[in-house]
């Protein structure tokens, strides 16, 4: 199965948190998408960079979650704070988010081209 590579420029909104974008592999979450993620969007490439970090990177996985049930497992290696920390912040950060508000998290892991 051929790999694409999708020069799409990401600007991570979680400010490189915990320097997570320092590792190798990372957590990201986000609002999730309108649309499931397919098996081609899984097996895409993607051109990544945010500040001084650039790479390439790969979804390996995605997990939904409602904003209220936003476990520490995806919090901590993503932002370094235990969920009910990292609610608070992103309530200050997206003021609009409801209990039931469906978000994403993403589980990437770098490659090289």
């Amino acid at each position: 199965m051929e790999t694409t590579i999708t020069r799409q420029t990401k600007e991570l909104p979680l400010k490189n948190l915990n320097n997570c974008l320092a590792c190798d592999a990372f957590v990201y979450i986000t609002f999730a998408p309108s649309k499931s993620l397919s098996e081609t969007d899984l097996e895409k490439i993607y051109y990544t960079k945010n500040g001084e970090h650039e790479f390439y990177s790969q979804i390996v996985d995605i997990l939904r979650f409602d904003f209220s049930r936003m476990p520490s497992i995806a919090t901590l290696p993503a932002t370094g704070m235990e969920s009910h920390e990292w609610r608070r912040w992103w309530l200050d950060q997206y003021p609009e988010t409801k209990e039931d508000t469906l978000l994403a998290v993403y589980y990437y892991k770098k490659v090289k081209v």
